[in-house]
């Protein structure tokens, strides 16, 4: 078993991609669209489409982006292909400025108690943000259950992570679904594996 950490990564063909910043909001919509709305449980209003955007960059075309503590968004392609997130928490319908096609913004309700802390490096909550940092890792296996996709009570739900057993597209594992479909936009970044303690590694699988 091992299980990897979601990184946002520029698209590149022939290239070591390069970390990608976060998706921005209109200011007008930062309190409506805080991160600490999208930290396990469902979007506490009624969904109205927002419109994301790259603030300072240049837009760029992928599957994947990130916005805020715990968000990711999907092309409508990713969605069709990661069906099985259907049933982890919501789409919501949103727009990337610039970028042509329908996007969501998956908003993932697996937030778990999988962490042993006994045998991991957290630290406390910054005071900015009140989200603690989670520089090594150590998992109670027998917690661990079969979703694509959660995120860490312990690290304050807001990075996301996914289980890979089998490697296999066929179970509905997400990497393998993203590898298969070539989605582009996320990369993996293993941070345990098989019970092994994994310091921070290089990311891989970059897409």
């Amino acid at each position: 078993m091992k299980i990897f950490r979601l990184q946002p990564v520029l698209p590149a063909k022939g290239a070591r991609p390069k970390p990608a910043l976060l998706l921005e909001c209109k200011p007008s919509a930062k309190q409506r669209l805080a991160g600490d709305r999208f930290r396990g449980e469902p979007f506490p209003d009624d969904w109205k489409r927002a419109e994301l955007n790259f603030g300072n960059q240049v837009p760029w075309q992928a599957d994947f982006y990130f916005y805020g503590p715990g968000a990711l968004v999907c092309s409508e392609r990713a969605k069709d292909v990661l069906a099985p997130l259907e049933d982890e928490g919501e789409f919501l319908p949103v727009k990337v400025a610039g970028i042509r096609g329908d996007y969501f913004l998956f908003n993932s309700f697996a937030c778990r108690s999988y962490l042993n802390e006994a045998k991991s490096t957290v630290r406390k909550a910054n005071a900015n943000d009140g989200v603690p940092e989670i520089s090594k890792h150590g998992f109670w296996t027998s917690r661990i259950g079969d979703e694509c996709l959660f995120k860490l009570v312990e690290g304050g739900a807001v990075d996301l992570y996914c289980i890979e057993r089998t490697g296999d597209p066929c179970d509905g594992e997400f990497r393998a679904l993203v590898k298969e479909a070539g989605l582009t936009g996320v990369a993996f970044e293993t941070v345990w594996s098989s019970g092994k303690l994994a310091n921070r590694t290089k990311i891989s699988d970059q897409r």
